[in-house]
């Protein structure tokens, strides 16, 4: 989800902005080298679909490779698709209504939107049709601060079991800050039932999932971000 897509609508409260990477500092599209970062945890299968392809993926290219990973868990198709420059439908609801995804091609922040989706397909989908919801029921102009909390945790969340354990990374700018490299960026720590983990990602995305179709409207404050470097104590700076 990205926060900056005209369709979306105007902005309903002081949310903040994810920042993006700038086109000239575009890092190399290196997913081989990914797939040992500890950032990256859970994210192995969608990398290795995408390890041949040389250079940022066009969204056909990650239709082929990423969709079946997608409508499997789904079970039902879900493609990733060009997007126009004038969409007919706001983004979330040609993702519940169509199960189209738009994306632009060789877009550093809509490859790792993909590679999210591929990795967490159920608590992708289940976010959005929260957010699709909340459009359909919202009776003023402008996103609500639900709709902007969702998009701070489709954005920046990271994932952990209530009695410790690894951590996931869901939140698809906070892995465009780390192919950047800055080592200073937070993320909003979503705590699941430990429970309910078996410490394999699809446990994560099952419960990630079932904890987004009941979050609550309106929504509980949002907690302080926590340290990337704090959730991957193994990781390199």
């Amino acid at each position: 989800m990205s926060s900056e897509r005209e369709e979306r609508g105007p902005r309903a409260s002081n949310a903040p902005r994810m920042a993006r990477l700038p086109t000239k500092t575009l890092p190399a599209f290196t997913p081989g080298t990914w797939i040992a970062d500890p950032f990256f945890r859970g994210h192995e299968l969608a990398l290795t679909a995408l390890a041949d392809l040389p250079h940022w993926p066009t969204a056909e290219e990650l239709d082929a490779r990423l969709g079946p990973i997608v409508a499997r868990a789904l079970g039902a198709p879900l493609c990733f698709r060009a997007q126009m420059k004038s969409e007919p439908m706001r983004y979330e609801a040609t993702i519940v209504v169509r199960r189209e995804v738009p994306t632009r091609d060789g877009s550093p922040h809509d490859l790792l939107n993909a590679l999210v989706w591929a990795t967490f397909p159920r608590s992708k989908f289940a976010l959005h049709e929260r957010f699709h919801e909340a459009e359909a029921a919202r009776a003023v102009p402008g996103r609500t601060r639900f709709q902007d909390r969702l998009t701070l945790l489709d954005e920046g969340a990271a994932l952990r079991g209530d009695e410790g354990g690894p951590a996931w990374l869901f939140g698809h700018a906070i892995l465009e800050h780390r192919i950047a490299h800055h080592a200073g960026a937070r993320a909003e720590l979503f705590v699941l039932p430990s429970t309910e983990l078996t410490h394999d990602t699809a446990s994560v995305d099952r419960a990630f999932a079932a904890a987004l179709r009941g979050f609550p409207d309106p929504a509980p404050p949002r907690p302080a971000g926590v340290s990337l470097l704090e959730l991957f104590p193994e990781a390199s700076p």
